[in-house]
């Protein structure tokens, strides 16, 4: 008797085959990730990220015969970065509101990473639809300022994220965003809100409106072109776009808003 030999199924081979091959790609793949973020310095130096709190401009001071101390604001003394500290319990709510408002949004809720951002900036990276990767929260950015590496490539950008993460899980959001706040930089050489406040303004950080935290906010997408003393119209629409956005995330009234985007940002330099 003649035994058939049972024929193939050439669509369950082919799948068998498909499945194998994609096996091995992605334990490849994870082999090769793994050893990639491996070689990756994602160390925390803590001499670097508490070295922003501190003052980096010497400040000079008259004493009187009755040992009154007035600063001397016109004559201080200051090298690469103009800036000096301020706690965030010293700054005008507004400011920190404004900051967050068009730069991470969901700062409070995320672990360092906005994963939607990230994946929308990527994609529009892939794409071809923008040449930089964007969607950095406040504390990749945090991370891009203290460590001085803004060099645009995939190992760099994996680097931020990973020490973005460690950093959650070493800083609390408000020294987070306090250490943010007193490093970025605000144009005229001034690196931090309280130079700035100082330098625009003639104010301290606590003082400031709503009007003037959002201007100053308005300045770190691009401190060139946002100079409110260089570029006081290209200022006035950005500061406008983040009075909108507070609004829009509930951080100010219909009517705080209204008053604070009729006028013009009014100087004192």
């Amino acid at each position: 008797m003649k035994i058939k030999k049972k024929r193939e199924n050439p669509i369950l081979t082919f799948l068998l085959a498909l499945f194998l091959c994609l096996q091995l790609i992605l334990s490849v793949g994870v082999l090769v990730g793994g050893i990639f973020v491996a070689t990756l310095d994602t160390g925390i130096d803590e001499a670097v990220f508490f070295g922003g709190a501190r003052d980096k401009t010497t400040r000079l001071y008259y004493y009187n015969n009755d040992g009154e101390a007035t600063e001397l604001a016109s004559d201080r003394i200051s090298g690469y970065e103009n800036a000096l500290y301020c706690s965030l319990e010293g700054m005008s709510p507004y400011l920190a509101n404004a900051f967050i408002a068009i730069e991470d949004k969901r700062f409070w809720r995320h672990g360092g990473i906005d994963w939607a951002r990230t994946v929308s900036a990527t994609k529009s990276y892939l794409l071809g639809g923008s040449a930089e990767f964007g969607g950095s929260t406040i504390t990749q950015q945090l991370v891009k300022n203290l460590t001085g590496e803004s060099k645009k490539s995939v190992r760099r950008k994996l680097s931020e994220l990973i020490r973005a993460a460690k950093i959650e899980k070493q800083l609390s959001k408000k020294e987070i965003l306090e250490q943010y706040l007193n490093i970025v930089n605000l144009s005229e050489n001034c690196y931090g809100v309280r130079t700035a406040a100082n330098a625009y303004f003639s104010k301290e950080p606590r003082e400031l409106t709503l009007r003037e935290a959002a201007s100053i906010a308005a300045i770190t997408n691009n401190p060139a072109r946002y100079n409110p003393i260089r570029h006081p119209d290209a200022n006035r629409r950005r500061r406008d776009v983040i009075l909108a956005q507070m609004l829009e995330q509930g951080m100010i009234s219909k009517e705080e808003h209204d008053a604070a985007i009729a006028e013009e940002t009014e100087l004192h330099v």
